[in-house]
C-alpha cells in the first residue's frame, strides 16, 4: 500500500464515513429484517382467514378444495423465498450506497475544518496579528 492510501485509511474523514455508513447500514438492515418478519407472518397465516377489511374472502376460500389450498400454500412459499432472495441481493447495493452516503456526510461535516486549515496555512510570522477569516454559520 502506498503512503497516500495509508493516509486515507487513517484520516478522520474515512473514520467518520465508516461510522455514518455503519449507522445507515444498520438502519437499512433493520428495515429489511422488520419487513421480512411481517411478510413471513402474513404469508404463513391460514389461507382461509380473511385479510382485507370490508371484503368477504371466506366465501371464496370455502369453495377451494384441498388440492387448490395446497397449491396456494406452495405458491406463497415460493413467493416468500423469492422475496427473501431479493432482500439478500439488495443488501449489497445498500452497503455501497451507505458507504457513499456516509462519505458525503463526513465530507460535508469536515468542510469548515478544511477551510480553517487553509486559513492557517496562509498564516506566517508577518500576519499573525490578523484575524483568521472564518464564517460562523451556527452549525
Amino acid at each position: 500500500m502506498n503512503n497516500d492510501m495509508k493516509k486515507f485509511f487513517k484520516s478522520l474523514k474515512f473514520k467518520m464515513a465508516l461510522l455514518y455508513s455503519g449507522i445507515l447500514l444498520v438502519l437499512c438492515l433493520g428495515f429489511f429484517l422488520v419487513m421480512n418478519i411481517f411478510l413471513v407472518d402474513y404469508m404463513q397465516k391460514d389461507i382461509g382467514s380473511p385479510r382485507l377489511v370490508g371484503f368477504n374472502n371466506a366465501g371464496f376460500f370455502a369453495n377451494l378444495n384441498d388440492e387448490k389450498i395446497e397449491l396456494l400454500k406452495e405458491s406463497r412459499q415460493n413467493d416468500l423465498a423469492n422475496i427473501r432472495l431479493i432482500s439478500i441481493y439488495s443488501i449489497l447495493p445498500f452497503v455501497v450506497l451507505s458507504f457513499g452516503g456516509g462519505y458525503l456526510i463526513a465530507d460535508n461535516s469536515l468542510k469548515p475544518l478544511e477551510k480553517l486549515k487553509e486559513e492557517m496555512k496562509k498564516k506566517s510570522t508577518k500576519n499573525l496579528g490578523e484575524k483568521i477569516e472564518f464564517e460562523d454559520k451556527g452549525d
